[in-house]
């Protein structure tokens, strides 16, 4: 019924088959290219213009990209449960209640897992930055 919602739990679903296997070739023997995809994973926006401003200065380009890379690398680190409603929430636009009919969880428990993942997003970036 819903196409959006259909290709985003497929394209989860799909995500979730990559990390297993990834995992299992890890045990065996580890891969560097899987580090580079993931690195560059959210490579799909020009980060430059991000924020709308046209002149910016290659210092202030470079200081933006390392910004961006760094809290990605981070909302990487967090738990899966945290990490998808994220994801889902800021990356897909999705609003609460699909992600909830999508992950078929509460939209009070989706929104509890927002609020949880900004509050570890925020420490790991203090404490990173102090």
């Amino acid at each position: 019924e819903n196409v959006k919602a259909w290709a985003i739990s497929t394209a989860i679903n799909l995500w979730k088959n990559k990390k297993r296997k990834y995992a299992w070739r890890k045990r065996i023997a580890k891969q560097e290219s899987y580090e580079v995809h993931m690195e560059n994973e959210f490579q799909i926006f020009d980060y430059a213009n991000f924020s709308g401003e046209q002149d910016n200065s290659p210092e202030d380009t470079a200081i933006k990209n390392e910004l961006i890379r760094f809290v990605q690398s981070q909302v990487r680190e967090l738990p899966e449960k945290y990490r998808i409603v994220v994801y889902l929430y800021y990356t897909a636009d999705m609003k609460i209640k699909d992600i909830a009919a999508l992950c078929e969880i509460p939209e009070s428990t989706v929104k509890s897992r927002l609020i949880k993942a900004k509050k570890i997003l925020k420490h790991k970036i203090e404490s990173a930055w102090k």
